[in-house]
């Protein structure tokens, strides 16, 4: 219960960072003013399983067209942006018959003021389309391995307001919901929810090098489960950040938090208390980190130790950390994670792999592997190529009896710019997913992209 209450409210306090990259785009935009762009792009799939049903046989062509449409005005003082996307599919199905709908209508809005002592920042975003594909628009889910039919909307609001941001003593206001909804599924462990959480914090400044904050947050979480849980978490936190000598960082937190469940109309209080102290070492072309952690207020003791190092070379990066967790009881888990990024002459090569513990949708511990190797490589000024694969699974980490999924994607693709504002991306992809009850999935498809982006500058 410790990783789900964690989990929770992790999800609730950084959804809206999830929304394409909004914050990417704005900070490689602040150069004008006010612009807008106006997208078009022409989609044509050749898909022998687009919904990865296993023992599904018959090739589907599917023929899109997209429209999007995107804002920007920033000055140095503010930002405001918003996108907003959908598209018109036309389906010819395996049988000979033929199909029409709308496709993944998307929304994404950011308003964000600074002044001198203050900034405010609200985002808000919303999209929409079928359940599989879920994961391809966010592998970091691992509920998103699930294959089913039917659809998912996801929608978020946050609200973050700072002020004294230069005084000793300063404060911050966080206000988020975030809701799943799910419409035309089977499986179990599917189902609407959401989650709304406040979070008030007082962040002091002691000295240059010492900083932290006292933090209390309040989260709801309520679903429409088979058990119609709801649960009630609150949450207090002070946390301390300390330079040494030697640009030693010690960061140090320690809490206190209540969740109280209500689980098939009966209630249950869980409390305890976390501590955990994270280090950094700066080194030479890089640092060495690491940390201990320690939670009971899961009703279960966990503690987990962490070591890690990274290393930035002229033409690339390396980071690579081991952590040992331990639930009481059971013996230590080792789990670990690996990136390294390498800057070729004409392109570039990437190289993830991690393992977490976490907890599914139906309060079952898990363990979550990823794996993904990304290669481009640029064939002139305007074209270029990707290949890449990526591998994720979930298996049950204590003596539970979670489903083992996997979900794995092969994919190669060309583009080029066939003219200053005309694109086109070719390519190949292979899916697959099974499970420990489920059987082996494949989908084979071709695809090709045409898009046509009409900027204008005010």
């Amino acid at each position: 219960m410790g990783r789900g209450k964690t989990k929770i409210k992790q999800a609730a306090l950084t959804v809206s960072l999830l929304a394409l990259g909004v914050e990417g785009v704005v900070a490689q935009e602040l150069d004008a003013a006010v612009s807008a762009t106006l997208s078009f792009s022409s989609n044509l799939v050749v898909d022998t399983n687009p919904s990865l049903i296993a023992g599904y046989s018959g090739t589907v062509l599917e023929f899109t067209e997209d429209l999007g449409f995107s804002f920007l005005s920033a000055t140095s003082t503010q930002t405001l942006q918003f996108n907003v996307s959908s598209g018109f599919s036309v389906t010819t199905t395996a049988g000979g018959g033929t199909s029409t709908s709308f496709e993944y209508p998307t929304f994404d809005f950011l308003y964000r003021r600074d002044s001198a002592d203050a900034n405010l920042r609200i985002s808000a975003n919303y999209w929409s389309g079928d359940v599989t594909t879920a994961f391809d628009i966010d592998p970091t889910d691992e509920t998103f391995l699930i294959v089913d039919t039917g659809t998912l909307v996801r929608s978020s609001v946050d609200l973050a307001y700072d002020w004294r941001l230069n005084a000793p003593l300063g404060f911050s206001l966080n206000a988020t919901i975030d809701t799943r909804d799910y419409e035309g599924t089977t499986d179990p462990a599917l189902f609407d929810s959401t989650t709304s959480s406040l979070a008030g914090a007082a962040n002091y400044r002691i000295s240059p090098s010492t900083s932290g904050s006292l933090t209390a947050t309040l989260t709801d979480y309520s679903s429409s489960d088979a058990t119609s849980t709801n649960s009630v978490t609150k949450d207090l936190e002070l946390t301390v950040t300390n330079e040494l000598a030697g640009g030693l960082v010690l960061d140090g937190r320690v809490g206190y938090t209540t969740v109280d469940s209500t689980v098939s109309s009966v209630t249950t209080t869980e409390n305890g208390i976390y501590f955990g102290l994270d280090v950094v070492q700066p080194v030479s072309l890089g640092s060495y980190f690491g940390g201990i952690q320690f939670d009971n207020s899961g009703g279960v003791n966990t503690s987990a130790l962490t070591f890690g190092r990274s290393i930035d070379f002229p033409d690339g990066s390396l980071s690579a950390s081991v952590t040992a967790d331990q639930t009481a009881g059971s013996a230590a888990q080792l789990l670990g994670s690996l990136s390294y990024l390498k800057e070729l002459p004409d392109g570039e090569i990437s190289v993830d792999v991690s393992q977490t513990l976490t907890t599914n949708s139906v309060s079952e511990d898990i363990r979550f592997s990823t794996l993904g190797i990304d290669y481009q490589k640029d064939l002139t000024e305007s074209s270029g190529m990707n290949l890449s694969l990526d591998f994720s699974r979930t298996e049950d980490a204590g003596t539970g009896t979670a489903e083992t999924l996997n979900r794995a994607t092969l994919s190669a693709s060309y583009s080029t710019e066939l003219t200053q504002d005309w694109d086109l991306n070719v390519g190949y992809s292979r899916r697959q997913s099974s499970g420990s009850t489920t059987a082996t999935a494949v989908s084979d498809s071709i695809f090709m992209t045409l898009t046509r982006d009409l900027e204008f500058r005010f």
